[in-house]
């Protein structure tokens, strides 16, 4: 079983990537109401490719095993095994 921190960004691809492209694209100018900063959120989630999300996909891994070995100045997580 894994400790594993469930807000750490670095570790979780969706916040890390996915949320960070669609809210930079549609937080780039102001909305007029929630109404429409919804609207642009969808727009650029529906406009998201997919080979950027394989692509992002990819970097998963190597930022797991990083974050298990303490290296890219990630926190060090350990592994505990209950018997």
């Amino acid at each position: 079983m894994m400790i594993w921190p469930p807000s750490l960004p670095d570790l979780n691809p969706l916040n890390l990537v996915i949320w960070g492209n669609v809210e930079n694209k549609a937080c780039s100018f102001s909305h007029p109401s929630i109404d429409a900063l919804k609207a642009s959120v969808e727009k650029e989630w529906a406009k998201m490719s997919v080979d950027f999300v394989k692509k992002m996909r990819a970097t998963f891994r190597p930022r797991v095993e990083a974050m298990l070995k303490g290296a890219e100045g990630l926190p060090v997580w350990r592994v505990v095994i209950w018997s």
